[in-house]
């Protein structure tokens, strides 16, 4: 006797096997990376991976979105004998500066880049090299910030998590970049932005715009810093935002940071300027260049309130002071520009990590007590932190 199916079982079977048919696609699209290597996310900005020229040792370089060409250190180039053509000059945060190439076969974890014009240049002497485009425009690259890991796919069979955001990319210079948007003082400034995973910021403005959108707006509390950048010193203002839009994706009372003249690249009027890792850091990023996307998974971080520095103090990898603020709380407990962190709360600052030892000096209300090497003698303060921005 044959099975008789009402119109309603019919239409839910029909949505069921669409369902399960829809699955099995999906895992047969989607595929495991080509490789995953770690990523040493410890400073906030760089973030440092390791690796290997021509079949070196492994060497520290930084992982860098915005940075055209992929670089060496002039020092480790000759110690690997590579041989260097034509050169250019190009402008970085601090001005001009000479880059000569090389050609080189490049590795990270097992992705070999083959072929790569390489920049032979002066760089910090934190790190030997930079790997920039030459990984993201050919590969899908997630890197997973809370865990420390870059995951490097083949485009052609790259799968996105449907619930990740997407949002559009523009390249330019081989660099991608987004369009945002920044409201304070009751007005929005809109424009594109390069995604720089070689900046600590949330957002940087590009002096022309800054100046060009009144950011930051007359009276509003400010900060000046400053940090070594290709080419020489960078100079920053640093002010409060209402907001930062990305895409669908928003962040309310961020500290957005402005070129403070139109020296170097601060300088460029076709960008509105970059998105850093302060912004990046709070999600699973997928850079998807081949195909002019990007995909955001929140993590832990999402919604961590955006703070700088409430000591007064700026100091680098090494923990030592380079600025004492005037009036600060560093200042009135006399800390002093040289002075070298060993301790924050009677822990090594070391175990801090820099983006963690900053971290703790971000808390307003609290207290933390500071020690220093001073010459040969030991200081310890206490500093009663004040939010300054």
């Amino acid at each position: 006797m044959p099975i008789q199916l009402s119109t309603a079982a019919m239409l839910l079977f029909f949505i069921l096997s669409r369902s399960v048919c829809g699955d099995i696609a999906s895992a047969q699209v989607a595929k495991p990376p080509l490789d995953v290597f770690p990523i040493d996310v410890s400073w906030l900005s760089p973030l440092f991976i390791e690796v290997r020229v021509n079949g070196s040792e492994p060497m520290r370089f930084i992982l860098d979105s915005a940075s055209t060409y992929s670089m060496i250190r002039k020092k480790e180039a000759e110690a690997l004998g590579l041989k260097t053509t034509a050169g250019t000059t190009l402008n970085g945060g601090g001005g001009e500066f000479r880059m000569d190439f090389a050609k080189a076969d490049l590795q990270v974890g097992i992705t070999k880049l083959s072929g790569v014009q390489l920049g032979v240049t002066d760089l910090s002497p934190v790190y030997a090299g930079i790997l920039g485009a030459d990984l993201f425009e050919t590969h899908v690259i997630t890197i997973d910030y809370e865990n420390g890991k870059v995951s490097v796919f083949e485009p052609s069979t790259f799968h996105p998590n449907p619930q990740a955001t997407q949002v559009p990319v523009n390249i330019r210079a081989r660099i991608p970049g987004v369009e945002a948007s920044l409201k304070f003082s009751g007005r929005t400034a809109t424009g594109e932005f390069r995604i720089d995973t070689g900046s600590g910021a949330a957002m940087t403005l590009h002096h022309p715009f800054a100046e060009q959108n009144s950011f930051p707006p007359p009276g509003a509390p400010t900060q000046s810093s400053q940090s070594q950048s290709l080419g020489g010193t960078a100079q920053w203002i640093k002010a409060r935002a209402a907001s930062v839009q990305i895409g669908p994706l928003q962040f309310d009372n961020p500290v957005v940071e402005s070129f403070a003249t139109s020296h170097g690249s601060g300088g460029g009027t076709v960008l509105a300027g970059m998105i850093g890792n302060e912004i990046l850091r709070r999600f699973r990023v997928t850079f998807d260049c081949p195909h002019q996307r990007m995909f955001f998974e929140p993590n832990a971080m999402r919604n961590k309130p955006f703070e700088v520095d409430m000591s007064g103090m700026g100091f680098g990898p090494s923990y030592k002071i380079f600025s004492v603020a005037r009036d600060s709380v560093a200042e009135i407990a006399g800390l002093k520009v040289d002075d070298v962190i060993t301790k924050l709360d009677s822990k090594p600052v070391e175990q801090y990590g820099l983006a963690g030892a900053h971290d703790q000096l971000m808390r307003d209300g609290a207290k933390c007590e500071v020690e220093v090497r001073r010459s040969e003698a030991v200081v310890r303060v206490t500093l009663q932190l004040k939010r300054l921005l």
